[in-house]
């Protein structure tokens, strides 16, 4: 769910004051809507008291970026607000509105699409996952090392996933450490045969 929003936009093309204005009419509208808006428009009164270089600034707004879960870009001509969208994108930060868009139509998108799921939410759900699929192979080495069975296992994981949990076996049993080591090392060196071969298909 998008909670936190970088508000992008026009501030020293045009009318200065009218930009910021309009930015913050923004912010509190958000801010009533239960977002918690970034506001870069108000480093403007910052620099008149600590005056910074244009780029120093930028790479402040930009590290903002990476921790909000979404940008709204305000219409309007702004060299900054465009670098600062690309940066959104690389990042994986939804981006609302554009340069010709109006401000009503990105305000629309973004209460429309706040139930979205966020770059954070989508790392923190593939983490669980490769955490769940790491236990399971986990289970499945002790398996192996007991002599099960475990055929139709092993052709659902990829091998390096097996070598993996062979290592972390021997760190977790200390009393099977030597005989889950020499598994791991059988399925590396598997592994590399396997890539070897593939090699020299293609």
């Amino acid at each position: 769910m998008i909670k936190y929003v970088y508000v992008a936009g026009p501030l020293t093309k045009g009318d200065v004051g009218a930009n910021i204005r309009e930015a913050m009419h923004v912010a509190a509208f958000l801010l009533k809507e239960g977002f918690s808006p970034f506001l870069p428009h108000a480093s403007f009164f910052w620099d008149m008291v600590e005056p910074a270089q244009y780029e120093r600034w930028l790479a402040y707004d930009f590290a903002w970026i990476e921790r909000c879960d979404a940008l709204l870009r305000l219409p309007g001509e702004s060299p900054g607000g465009d670098r600062e969208v690309e940066h959104a994108k690389e990042h994986g930060v939804i981006v609302f509105g554009s340069a010709n868009t109006h401000v009503s139509d990105a305000l629309r998108a973004l209460l429309d699409g706040r139930t979205k799921e966020t770059h954070a939410e989508a790392y923190k759900r593939a983490v669980e996952s490769e955490m769940v699929q790491q236990n399971a192979v986990l289970e499945w080495v002790s398996d192996a090392l007991d002599g099960n069975d475990v055929s139709d296992f092993a052709e659902s994981y990829p091998i390096v996933y097996h070598a993996r949990a062979a290592g972390l076996l021997a760190k977790r049993a200390p009393e099977l450490r030597e005989q889950a080591l020499a598994y791991r090392k059988a399925l590396l060196a598997s592994n590399a045969q396997r890539r070897a071969l593939l090699a020299k298909e293609h």
